[in-house]
């Protein structure tokens, strides 16, 4: 099945979300689920979820282009976009 990662819905932010709302998000979630905290099978998962979402989101360029991405997904086929899950 293909599914499209959507960073704002890993870190509970709007799309419209400045730096600042997103970097706030990204330390409450990475605090919860840093795996020497978070017990669960997929603490390393969601841990390297978290920070792409940041990584992408807080980098202008990044996160331009994952809002195409995004955009083309919302309106239309994304197949090339999205990864196999």
């Amino acid at each position: 099945m293909n599914t499209f990662i959507n960073y704002y819905e890993i870190l509970h932010v709007s799309q419209d979300a400045p730096v600042e709302i997103i970097r706030l998000a990204y330390k409450g979630l990475a605090q919860k689920y840093h795996p020497d905290r978070y017990q669960g099978n997929d603490a390393n998962e969601k841990m390297q979820l978290i920070n792409e979402a940041l990584e992408v989101l807080t980098n202008e360029n990044k996160r331009k282009d994952f809002d195409l991405k995004w955009l083309c997904c919302t309106k239309r086929d994304c197949s090339k976009f999205c990864v196999s899950t």
